[in-house]
């Protein structure tokens, strides 16, 4: 997947998580529905980083999974995981870290 397909699929996958339609995402970003759905489909082109940080405020998106992960199945999972985890409080996100971190390091040593 290239960087504007994994974009329109961030984009898709969060805006479903919170219900709305490709209308009501667009009206909110202020661009044409078929904006929405080009860019969803990854044939919208790259559109504008004031529009991108739109989307990215709008929709929960993590900018360090969009801008620093590469596109694959795996970041998908994990901007999922961002949304649910900016719920909890710091001290219940440090906890789900560690616990998930200590888990991680004795899977590789069993």
């Amino acid at each position: 997947m290239n960087n504007i397909e994994y974009f329109g699929k961030l984009v898709e996958q969060a805006r479903e998580e919170k219900g709305w339609s490709q209308q009501q995402l667009a009206d909110e970003v202020e661009v044409d529905v078929r904006t929405v759905k080009k860019l969803e489909s990854g044939s919208g082109g790259n559109p504008p980083m004031e529009v991108v940080l739109k989307y990215i405020f709008l929709l929960n998106i993590s900018p360090a999974v969009l801008f620093e992960q590469d596109p694959c199945e795996d970041a998908l999972q994990m901007d999922q995981l961002y949304r649910k985890l900016i719920l909890l409080s710091p001290a219940k996100i440090e906890l789900v870290c560690k616990s998930a971190l200590h888990l991680s390091k004795w899977k590789e040593t069993h």
